[in-house]
């Protein structure tokens, strides 16, 4: 362990006075000679040559196993590299060891007793192919002499047509002995190209020491045309070493291109321009790939004037460059010609986007524009409207003048006209045109008055308004108006039980009414179909006659009924009338109900705890008697007792006073 040489004999070693730890492969050969007149001689060579000698009088009588790589006691391990192993049973001349030392042996050759070429690389035990004789390891690990380890830094990339991109690969050589690497390409269809990685120079091979690293490169460059959308090729880097051919790696890369799409999209194909002027289409291109791409941009067909700018529309373009998963606009800039075109003329034109990087992949989209020389918009600016009998209701509208010239528009009012319409301008004067500048706005107002007869229930009158150009008459506008009557209508809503009143006395019961339509109203009840009994319909407060009762549109009141019975009538009789509630506001709002009233029928149960009892002679014991009222009245019941000779009282559940009387 201190880089010393020592041919080992108990207690009596001959040692070298040089250290050797150059890391570098030699022939070492001991040598124990009897040369006479009782003196031994010890020599050590290295590479061939004596490197240390000694002399000594005592024979080798040592028996037992023989060690390499560390002493007798376990100690001075030997820190590097063993092989051919060679053990002979004479004293070889420095000419013999010379002779072999780089040759491999036979197994006979005279005076061998052992040779370990140690060529296993796996296990414990080492044979020799001589004498069948093994050795045993001992803390030691194998080293192969032709082993290397190979990898790829990355194995798969995705690149554009036509771009390039360096695989990396490394050999580590951890064999002992140096060696050179053969590089093939195997199974490629595009462009490879092995090379050093420092130099950029082209290699088919690589030298590399024992126990070190080399790097290599291989390029690929991707076909700019040929290719599918998507397409791959693997390709197979084999190395294989020269000092044994058969000893060979393979490793697989990976390359890719894109998968290129894209789509177009736009919130207007179809735009209007006026001759001689000019608009923009805008565009947007959503590139949905993994990787960014260039697009070519191409207008074909049209005859007016068509230009390709960029969003901000200060530049002509002709291609454009989104990001992956990214969205990028561009505008399509057309002039329409100012003579020699009549109204509504198209001029359609195709707008085609091609991925540079995939030329097969390409969207295209129609633009129409339309020239108009007279043109408006109609637009209403109220809702639909409800409205009372006799009400007038406005409604507000604007006509845009979207032509590039003055023009006067006829307004006319069309459809239903049951009741009463007018077309005004702002300063409420009847009109039936209404001349706009180009390109400007004017308001206008439809009055319509709701007759205070004749109309029905929740009516509708139904008309359009209609506007249409003196400059030209075929462009024409309209906008429908649906004005509505006001509905009304009266539910009594019915009780989910008989109203209940008592026998001899007068009794008052709430009846509820809902309002159905959407505005206020004003009712009256009465009844028209009397029962039997007497009922006088009374205020919500009971301090008088109901004159009438006002409920808000869907809203709920409610009045009440005043039942007076007579005296003596069976339990459970009943009694029917018909209330009826008229509007006082639209007659055609009514609603009857026949109700029914009932005398409940009374009930009871009694019990007592306990049934019997034992009492002794001048002792007092109490019964618990139970009383349970069937009827949903209150009630109140006599309480009397009959029959026994001894003295029984009635008393309150809390034993403090006589009763005769209790109400439950």
């Amino acid at each position: 362990n201190d880089g010393r040489f020592s041919f080992g004999f108990y207690n009596n070693s001959l040692i070298s006075t040089t250290t050797h730890n150059d890391e570098t492969w030699h022939h070492w050969a001991c040598v124990y000679e009897n040369t006479g007149s009782n003196l031994f001689t010890r020599t050590i060579y290295l590479d061939g040559e004596v490197l240390t000698q000694d002399e000594k009088s005592e024979s080798y009588t040592g028996t037992g196993q023989l060690s390499l790589g560390k002493t007798h006691w376990n100690t001075r391990y030997f820190n590097g590299l063993i092989d051919e192993v060679r053990i002979w049973s004479i004293s070889r001349t420095l000419n013999d060891i010379v002779a072999t030392k780089d040759t491999p042996l036979n197994g006979n050759e005279t005076g061998l007793i052992a040779c370990m070429t140690l060529d296993e690389s796996m296990g414990l035990t080492v044979s020799s192919c001589a004498n069948a004789i093994t050795g045993t390891i001992h803390g030691a690990t194998w080293r192969q002499r032709n082993h290397y380890v190979y990898s790829v830094l990355t194995n798969k990339k995705t690149l554009n047509p036509g771009q390039s991109f360096d695989y990396s690969f490394q050999i580590t050589n951890d064999g002992w002995v140096d060696d050179i690497y053969d590089i093939s390409i195997l199974n490629g269809n595009w462009n490879y190209v092995i090379k050093d990685p420092v130099s950029g120079s082209v290699i088919n091979s690589i030298a590399v020491k024992a126990n070190t690293s080399q790097d290599f490169a291989v390029t690929v460059t991707v076909p700019e045309t040929g290719l599918s959308n998507g397409a791959s090729e693997t390709v197979t880097v084999k190395t294989t070493s020269q000092n044994k051919n058969q000893y060979n790696q393979t490793l697989q890369v990976v390359t890719k291109i894109p998968t290129f799409t894209f789509d177009l999209s736009s919130n207007n194909t179809d735009i209007i321009v006026h001759p001689g002027k000019s608009k923009n289409y805008s565009i947007q291109l959503n590139n949905n790939g993994l990787t960014t791409d260039s697009y070519a941009i191409a207008v074909s067909g049209g005859n007016w004037t068509y230009t390709l700018m960029n969003e901000a529309n200060t530049s002509i373009i002709s291609s454009m460059t989104v990001g992956a998963g990214s969205s990028s606009s561009f505008n399509v800039h057309v002039e329409a010609p100012s003579t020699g075109i009549t109204n509504n003329q198209t001029d359609t034109v195709t707008v085609k986007v091609t991925s540079k990087n995939m030329a097969s992949v390409n969207q295209s989209m129609s633009l129409i524009t339309t020239v108009q020389t007279h043109s408006f918009e109609l637009m209403k600016l109220s809702n639909d409207e409800y409205g009372s009998l006799g009400q007038t209701i406005i409604y507000n509208y604007q006509l845009a003048n979207t032509g590039p010239n003055v023009d006067t528009f006829n307004l006319s009012i069309t459809g239903e006209k049951k009741w009463t319409y007018d077309i005004k301008d702002k300063s409420k004067t009847s009109i039936t045109t209404l001349s706009v500048q180009g390109e400007q706005r004017k308001d206008f107002y439809i009055y319509v008055i709701i007759p205070t007869t004749g109309v029905n229930n929740g009516e509708t009158d139904t008309v359009n308004v209609v506007g249409s150009s003196q400059g030209d008459p075929s462009v024409t506008r309209q906008s429908q108006i649906i004005t509505t009557s006001p509905f009304y209508d009266v539910s009594i809503i019915e009780p989910l039980t008989p109203p209940i009143v008592v026998n001899g006395k007068t009794t008052n019961f709430y009846v509820q009414l809902k309002n159905l339509g959407l505005y206020l109203d004003e009712y009256q009840a009465s009844i028209i179909t009397p029962g039997n009994w007497t009922y006088e319909i009374r205020n919500p407060d009971d301090t008088g006659s109901l004159s009438s009762l006002k409920i808000m549109g869907s809203g709920v009141e409610s009045f009440i009924i005043k039942a007076t019975v007579p005296y003596d009538l069976p339990i459970g009789s009943t009694d029917q009338f018909t209330l009826k509630v008229d509007s006082l506001v639209n007659p055609l709002s009514t609603d009857t109900l026949q109700l029914t009233t009932q005398i409940p029928t009374f009930d009871m149960a009694i019990s007592q705890i306990p049934v019997e009892a034992t009492v002794e002679p001048s002792k007092v014991f109490n019964y618990n008697v139970h009383i349970m009222n069937k009827c949903f009245l209150s009630d109140s019941y006599t309480l009397t007792t009959s029959g026994g000779n001894w003295s029984y009282t009635l008393r309150n559940s809390s034993n403090t006073s006589d009763i005769n009387i209790i109400s439950v």
